[in-house]
């Protein structure tokens, strides 16, 4: 073969190598042309939760519900409910320094004057009764948790704190109380002793230990 022979077969193969290349390459060009366009989605924006409020009722203040009272012998002061009526209060009178009593407003009581025996029969029907009395010597019952007299059916007892000072909590029935039953609490300060007792039937007041309990927490001394 000569020389221009061998040139012109290796523009050929030449040829044909560039016209490979140019097939290959417009083959891929195609391909990415015709891939389909995959849509990313658009993210959505993350709203802020605000947290829901809830409402906070108002913390009960004695000042609302109830009412403050002071004995006439200045000795303390007691919070009892508004619409709790006084009956008595009383100064000095004998050992007495003060004596202070009351109801609340659908307190009913009565007695059964026909029935026959030793004692006319009680029945606290509703409602509560309310006596506070100071003496002008020590109780005996805060110190030995006795209470009521004698023949009293003591049910419950236990050891509190009036105004920072200790004392005695009894709950107990009287012989001649057909229906109802008595709460009280004993207690010394500077000499003299302090009777705080309710009268109530807990069939019809079964909160009256907890408002007994809350007019105790209010007591405080200022003798």
């Amino acid at each position: 073969m000569n020389m221009s022979n061998q040139k012109g077969f290796a523009n050929i193969v030449l040829i044909l190598v560039i016209v490979a290349i140019v097939a290959v390459g417009g083959y891929f060009v195609f391909s990415k042309i015709s891939e389909p366009v995959v849509q990313q989605p658009t993210p959505t924006p993350t709203q802020a939760t605000t947290p829901t409020k809830v409402p906070v009722s108002p913390a009960p203040t004695s000042a609302v519900n109830t009412t403050k009272i002071t004995d006439k012998a200045n000795l303390y002061s007691v919070e009892i409910p508004k619409d709790w009526k006084i009956t008595r209060n009383e100064g000095a009178k004998g050992g007495q320094l003060s004596d202070i009593t009351g109801e609340s407003p659908d307190w009913k009581y009565r007695v059964d004057n026909s029935a026959e025996g030793p004692c006319t029969p009680s029945y606290y029907e509703s409602g509560v009764s309310f006596q506070f009395h100071v003496n002008n010597q020590e109780d005996a019952a805060a110190h030995y948790g006795e209470g009521g007299g004698p023949d009293t059916g003591v049910i419950s007892k236990k050891n509190i704190s009036i105004g920072g000072v200790n004392g005695v909590y009894h709950v107990f029935k009287e012989p001649c109380t057909s229906e109802g039953q008595l709460v009280d609490a004993h207690v010394n300060y500077n000499g003299n002793g302090y009777l705080f007792r309710f009268a109530y039937n807990p069939s019809k007041y079964p909160q009256a230990e907890t408002a007994f309990m809350n007019i105790l927490n209010s007591i405080k001394f200022t003798k």
